[in-house]
């Protein structure tokens, strides 16, 4: 059952936790054969290459997402100052990170993302989706009660994203859209619609699956945190399920990137959403 909605809550905005690094993938044909892809000298440059011979058995699609996710990584952690050597896969098929950080990756279509942050008590999580197409019928499966009725209260999706806007920098790098009021997106048409909250909560859930997974938290379900989104990526996490609501303290963000040419080929015209989350176990009793 969702809690009723407190408001002496306050909405959180949170920038990324620690160093996100973004890698576009370049388009290739679904025909292409193993040994017409390579991938770009420079992600050579990036991987070690027991992470090369990782994903020389993969498919041409699946080996240059791992790659992206991978390069990306190497990258954020080089930014924070660590060489982590060659990047293992966990169980989950997350990065297996040892030492001072802990990371997470995430990939979609012409798209990957790393992120990269200083260990403390806490575990992140990342996520990227792209918005177009829409798919609206993952509603049913991803959202709660109040979620839906919030979704469908009519909020302007195109202002939203407008007020939460960000970019790929130089090097992959994430970079803040400044707005002015009234500063509106020229965005398709399917960007005014409910579409781009759904998939906003979604993917703000994924993160957060991400972020305790490490913890041992299994088989959790979309119904089990609440998302509420507010104007400049702030939001409420509340979560519904007694394990997570009792134990942890749950923090995520949000921000609508830009479509970036940068993409190759794969140019989107409805852009990314791409979100972040960290989970951190309460001490004592």
């Amino acid at each position: 059952m969702t809690p009723a909605h407190d408001p002496t809550r306050r909405w959180q905005r949170t920038d990324p936790p620690g160093h996100l690094c973004f890698v576009p993938i370049e388009a290739m044909e679904p025909s292409q054969s193993d040994e017409g892809w390579r991938p770009p000298p420079e992600w050579i440059d990036d991987l070690d290459p027991a992470e090369l011979d990782a994903a020389a058995g993969l498919a041409p699609p699946r080996r240059a997402a791992r790659m992206a996710g991978r390069v990306g990584l190497h990258r954020a952690m080089a930014h924070l100052g660590i060489d982590p050597g060659p990047i293992a896969v966990g169980p989950s098929g997350a990065p297996q990170i040892r030492g001072e950080l802990v990371a997470s990756i995430s990939h979609t279509t012409a798209m990957a993302v790393a992120l990269a942050a200083w260990r403390g008590r806490w575990e992140v999580g990342v996520d990227i989706e792209a918005l177009c197409p829409p798919r609206p019928d993952i509603a049913q499966a991803v959202l709660t009660d109040r979620e839906r009725d919030l979704v469908g209260g009519g909020s302007d999706s195109s202002c939203l994203l407008a007020s939460a806007c960000a970019a790929v920098g130089p090097n992959g790098s994430f970079r803040e859209r400044a707005q002015t009021d009234g500063d509106l997106l020229d965005v398709p048409q399917e960007l005014s619609a409910p579409w781009p909250l759904v998939l906003t909560v979604f993917s703000v859930k994924e993160a957060l699956f991400k972020a305790l997974n490490p913890f041992g938290i299994e088989h959790l379900d979309f119904r089990d945190v609440t998302i509420e989104m507010r104007p400049r990526g702030a939001l409420i996490v509340d979560a519904t399920r007694p394990v997570l609501a009792n134990t942890f303290d749950l923090t995520a963000g949000w921000r609508y990137l830009e479509p970036s040419h940068e993409a190759g080929d794969r140019f989107l015209r409805c852009g990314w959403i791409v979100t972040w989350a960290t989970a951190a176990k309460r001490s004592g009793p």
